[in-house]
């Protein structure tokens, strides 16, 4: 019996193009420019010397998602029809990740419509920014991550804990997204990371604690935590953005002081935080409140 010729690199693509068109329709992207563009990411393989169809390169190739690459690509032209698209297939999940990780919708807001803005606009190579996607993890864990990022590096990060809602839906990526990776760093840093929580609850004052237990604890609005504090609306905001910023600060420096983590480690560290339910805050923050009740009662 004849043995089944192997799958050259055009056929390969041909197919990829198709299984992308099935999925995302006609977004004006030509066939060429799709498989220009895969040459690109499998000369990034290090087993590969190009497109050649050795068992490792087609193994290789068949883990990229190339139907999101379809998008990309096509997005990164720019054609109108790839971004409205885009937007149909991922407006909502951008939206709902920007409010998990955003101390207010006014800034969650604005973190959706600027991450779009970027991932139109051409980055320092003159590419649009959205073609450094490069498939090898699913379009929604990369958008995750960019907007993860993003608002870690603004001081706009909500810790895990504060206003969990329901998980996005992954519209790319029917399971879990990342339940590997997050598996690894729970295990790599769950130890710093309950330190640094401890000791970042441990640097606000009681003023700082009773304000995150009122909002996250016992669910108060702001308009009703500003009415027991007797201050002003907008600047209960200004201080829960303070206090997040401030906590940030204090859990980085602890990661890269005390523990002598790098750049990289820490921002794992931080995605850690978000996504994984067993760091909470509002454990410690509670421990700090029941110390302090003791010692007003003894002292």
């Amino acid at each position: 019996m004849t043995a089944a010729p192997e799958p050259t690199f055009s056929s390969l693509v041909a197919q990829a193009y198709r299984k992308g068109y099935a999925q995302h329709g006609e977004i004006d992207l030509k066939a060429e420019r799709f498989e220009n563009c895969l040459c690109l990411v499998m000369e990034k393989h290090p087993d590969s010397n190009g497109p050649a169809a050795t068992a490792t390169w087609v193994d290789y190739f068949q883990t990229l998602r190339t139907t999101d690459l379809y998008l990309t690509v096509a997005c990164a032209q720019p054609t109108e029809l790839a971004w409205k698209r885009f937007i149909t297939a991922y407006q909502r999940f951008i939206n709902e990740v920007a409010r998990f990780v955003s101390p207010s919708n006014d800034v969650a807001r604005e973190l959706a419509e600027n991450l779009l803005s970027d991932l139109f606009l051409p980055d320092g190579s003159g590419r649009s920014r959205i073609a450094s996607f490069d498939g090898r993890q699913s379009l929604a864990t990369w958008l995750r991550v960019v907007i993860s990022r993003r608002a870690i590096n603004h001081g706009l990060l909500k810790w895990n804990g504060f206003e969990r809602g329901d998980r996005p839906p992954d519209v790319a990526d029917k399971a879990s997204i990342g339940r590997i990776e997050a598996a690894i760093r729970s295990n790599r840093y769950e130890a710093i990371l309950h330190e640094c929580l401890k000791l970042a609850s441990e640097s606000l004052t009681d003023r700082e604690r009773l304000m995150l237990l009122m909002r996250y604890d016992e669910g108060l609005r702001l308009v009703e935590i500003a009415k027991v504090l007797a201050v002003h609306p907008s600047g209960i905001t200004r201080q829960f953005q303070h206090i997040h910023l401030k906590l940030q600060k204090k859990i980085v420096s602890f990661l890269a002081v005390k523990y002598h983590l790098g750049p990289e480690a820490i921002k794992e560290c931080l995605l850690d935080v978000i996504e994984n339910p067993a760091h909470s805050l509002l454990v410690f923050l509670k421990a700090s409140q029941v110390r302090g009740a003791v010692v007003s009662k003894h002292g």
